[in-house]
Parts: C-alpha cells; structure tokens; sequence
C-alpha cells in the first residue's frame, strides 16, 4: 500500500525532535513502570474516587431519621392584647417533637446495600489495577522491542557500510562488477530508513508508555532495563472454576448483585408501615389564667392512592440485570483465560524454535557467507542475500520475544486474584 507523502514528512519530524532531545536514557524496570502507573494513572485514581464515594454511602445507610421540632405561636383574638386588656385575652403557645420510627428493617436493607456497594467499587479498583498494570506491561515490552529494532538497524547498517567499504576498494581493482557495488549501496540506504523508521517507533513507544504510567511525554526518555522473560515450561491443566473465583471483575459482579438484593429487599420493605410519634406541650393564658397541656400523637401513611409498586418493579429489574451481567462477566473471564493460555502456548513454541533453531541457524550461514565471500568464494549477492536473512530473523525473533513477554503477562493477570 503507497504511503503519503505527509506521513514520511510527519515520521522524519519525529525522528529529528527525537534526536534534538536525545540524551542518556533512564533505565526504567517494568515494576517502576507498573508504579507509576498505580499512583499516577487517571482511571485508577477515577477507581479510588468511586471507592472514597461508596465509603461515604455507608454514612447516609446507617443514619436514622432526624426528630423534628415544631414551636408555635397563637393569639386569639389576633392582636387585640396589644391594644386594649379585655377580659377575653387568649394566648396559648407550644412545643412538639415527631420522631419517625422505620419499620420492616429499612435501615439494615440501606446498610447490606452500601456495604456490597462499597465492595464492589473495591473490587473495580482492583480489576482497574489489573487491567493498567497489564496495559503498562505490554507497553513496556513493546519499548523494549522498539530499542532492539533500533539496535539490529543500528548493527546492520554499520555492517553494510563496512561491506562497501571493502566492495569500493576491490571494485578500484576491478575484482567485483559494477552492478553488484550499486546493489550493496542500495541495501545501505535501505538499512538507513529502515533505522530512521525504527527510531520513529521509538519515540511512539516511549510516548504511549509515558501516557500509561501518567508521565508528561517530555519525561518519557525510558530504556527498557529488564530482559525478556524466560521460557517457561508451558501452562498445565488449570481449574477454571477456582481462578474465575479469585479474579476481581468476578467478585465485584457478586457484589453488585448482593446489593442490587439488599435495594430490592429495601423497596419491599417501603409497604411495610412507617410510624411518626409525636410527643408535644402547649401552655395558654385565657383571661391571665395560665394552662397547660401534654399530648401524645402517633400517624402513619394509608396507602391509598399508591403503595410503592413503581420502586418494587424498578429494584427488581435491577436485580435480575445484576444476575445477568454477572453471567457475562464470567463469561468474558473464562473467555480471557482460555484465550490468554492459548496465546501463551503458541508463543512459547514459537519463541523456542527462534531461539534454538531458526536465529542459530542463521547466525552460522552468515558466518559461513562472509567467511567464503573475504577469500572469494562467494559473490556480492551470496553475501548480501545472507545478511538480509539474518536481519529478518534477528527482527522475527525480536517479534516472537515481544508476543511471548505480552502473551505471558496476559496470562498472568487473566489468573491474577482479586484479593
């Protein structure tokens, strides 16, 4: 597919404020970068707010209802003490509290809710830390296969221009042909862009590691310091049933339908009759004689007109959609899983074969090559076709190291605990 020409305009441009601000690189491990992440990515300090606010809906579950305080005021016959002193002279004032007393255990509903709440927000916030940390990881690994593609560009073109080198002095004694002298430059200058492209990829992968760990761009001058993972021996039979138990999406899907159980409970508990007890005094002076009085009142609500059937519906839909998006939270996490093993095997063996078949193998036919090609038992073209090999497994295998690194912390964090 033809490439823009604002494209190449827009990666040398990035290649050259790369090489305006190089400078020594800070090696950066991939624990540092997953703590950075922790403390400074925007959707986990969004996970810890939603966690403070789950904290704070305890409070308003375990408050009880407010007494309420009325005082009164009544003059009768309205102002007339103010301007005459008649004999019929009634003024009365009074005081009362009314307390609502819930029935139908309300508040333990409100308490199970937000207690299940405030556990399921905790459990996102693990999960949110799963899902950064995973990111982080294969951001990291991604860096660390941006420098070695840096670094085989790096070695191969010094290579090729070390070969001309040599190709210019025998053609001065006319013992190589012209055309295989201009073949070698043009792989010279095709090494040379490929190493500007691999230093533009660089600077990307630098910028999206940053960005994860919640670091400026300008402080994104990393070095991948850690080397790749180790081949592991592959993945034995595992128990699905006590992973998916253990992961943090899972438990906070239980949670949210333990809640969703304690607001339906909650909105059922609303028929169960309120009552309002009111305990008052009232004082009055009817012709200067002072009286008073105490009164005891109880009310509750008849439900007539409406008992709650809109808030009963409503608290049970949520609660059969709690269940169901459970479902599929364990479906997507067995999915994960299952996917996350697969891709670990395939890259395992894949990494292996590089490793101790395919970049040996190619390490000892360009040997073999350069040895024939110095005392002149093999061509330019033998030589060149040689090295293009090597460097296309040196990048395939630097590829497999790549998968294999984000396969493995893949599969790590699909079975990592939620605890």
């Amino acid at each position: 597919m033809k490439q823009s020409p604002s494209l190449h305009i827009g990666m040398s441009c990035l290649v050259l404020l790369w090489s305006l601000r190089a400078g020594p690189a800070c090696a950066l491990t991939l624990e540092q970068a997953k703590a950075f992440a922790l403390s400074a990515n925007p959707d986990v300090i969004q996970a810890q707010r939603n966690v403070e606010r789950a904290k704070a809906d305890i409070d308003f579950a375990q408050a009880r209802p407010n007494p309420n305080l009325t005082v009164g005021v009544s003059d009768y016959p309205p102002g007339k003490h103010l301007i005459t002193q008649g004999t019929d002279q009634n003024t009365s004032t009074s005081v009362e509290v009314d307390q609502v007393i819930e029935r139908g255990d309300k508040r333990q509903h409100r308490m199970d809710a937000a207690d299940n709440a405030l556990r399921a927000s905790q459990a996102d916030l693990a999960d949110t830390r799963r899902l950064q940390q995973l990111a982080v990881s294969r951001a990291y690994w991604d860096l660390k296969y941006a420098q070695e593609k840096v670094r085989i560009g790096e070695d191969t073109l010094s290579l090729f221009r070390e070969s001309q080198r040599a190709v210019d002095l025998r053609q001065k004694y006319g013992d190589i042909a012209s055309a295989d002298a201009t073949r070698l430059k043009l792989d010279v200058v095709r090494a040379a862009a490929d190493l500007q492209q691999a230093k533009a990829d660089l600077v990307h992968a630098q910028w999206q590691l940053a960005m994860l760990a919640g670091k400026e761009a300008n402080k994104g001058d990393w070095d991948a310091a850690d080397p790749w993972p180790a081949l592991d021996t592959p993945a034995s039979k595992l128990n699905v049933d006590d992973l998916l138990a253990q992961r943090a999406d899972v438990h906070a899907a239980a949670d949210r339908v333990a809640a969703a159980d304690a607001a339906r409970q909650l909105a059922r508990s609303l028929k169960s009759h309120d009552l309002t007890v009111g305990v008052g005094y009232s004082h009055s002076v009817t012709n200067a004689i002072p009286n008073g009085r105490w009164s005891v009142s109880v009310s509750t609500p008849l439900f007539i007109a409406y008992a709650y059937e809109g808030e009963i519906g409503r608290a049970e839909a949520d609660y059969f959609a709690a269940q169901d998006a459970e479902t599929q939270v364990k479906r997507r996490a067995l999915a994960e899983i299952t996917q996350a093993e697969s891709d670990l095997n395939q890259s395992q063996e894949r990494l292996r074969r590089y490793r101790e078949d395919l970049m040996p193998m190619s390490q000892s036919t360009l040997s073999a090559s350069e040895y024939a090609f110095k005392r002149g038992a093999a061509s330019v073209l033998d030589l060149l076709d040689a090295r293009r090999v090597y460097r296309a497994t040196q990048l395939e295998a630097a590829a497999a190291e790549d998968d294999y690194a984000k396969s493995l912390a893949a599969f790590q964090s699909s079975i990592q605990s939620g605890n």
